[in-house]
């Protein structure tokens, strides 16, 4: 039994996109993808591996610099203003989408930890606070880097140069 399911539509004045048929999710296979900006048309198939029980049909997007980012379940699209599309299957579950003033790009996932990419093409990502569920990551004026967990509450840390260090949480302040 598949319900009775709309399709994920988003817009906002610089973008707008449909995934057709969300039902699709249930199993592995292809997902439609029709994403237009500024009057541009582009419909695409994105390859779908994850079996899901129940999709969460919740949609994230950030702009860096002419390019947007869009993030649903596991999958993160990358938009560009020629509509040039590049698609990253990651292995969690996306909870948010946060792009830092050096254009570098954060994505908090469900107990899969924070990943951030210096810049969007960068593979692999830097991945800090594994197994938590990272619901929210902002960049305060200072630089300082604030993130909430699900199991944790809420964490800072002074600046992005300690990222790179397996020992992020120690070097984070529990909030």
């Amino acid at each position: 039994f598949i319900p009775n399911v709309k399709p994920r539509v988003a817009n906002t004045s610089l973008i707008s996109f449909k995934m057709d048929d969300p039902r699709s999710v249930y199993e592995p296979g292809q997902i439609k993808l029709t994403i237009e900006l500024k009057g541009r048309k582009k419909t695409l198939s994105i390859p779908f591996n994850k079996k899901a029980m129940r999709p969460s049909w919740r949609v994230y997007t950030t702009k860096i610099k002419d390019e947007f980012v869009i993030g649903f379940d596991n999958i993160l699209v990358k938009v560009s203003s020629q509509l040039d599309v590049t698609v990253r299957e990651i292995k969690n579950d996306i909870l948010c989408l946060y792009a830092d003033k050096d254009n570098g790009l954060w994505v908090g996932t469900s107990k899969g930890g924070l990943l951030y990419y210096k810049d969007i093409d960068s593979i692999p990502a830097i991945i800090n606070l594994p197994e938590y569920s990272v619901t929210g990551v902002c960049e305060d004026a200072e630089g300082g880097i604030w993130c909430t967990t699900l199991e944790h509450g809420l964490y800072y840390a002074r600046n992005k140069k300690i990222i790179n260090s397996r020992h992020f949480m120690h070097n984070c302040i529990l909030i």
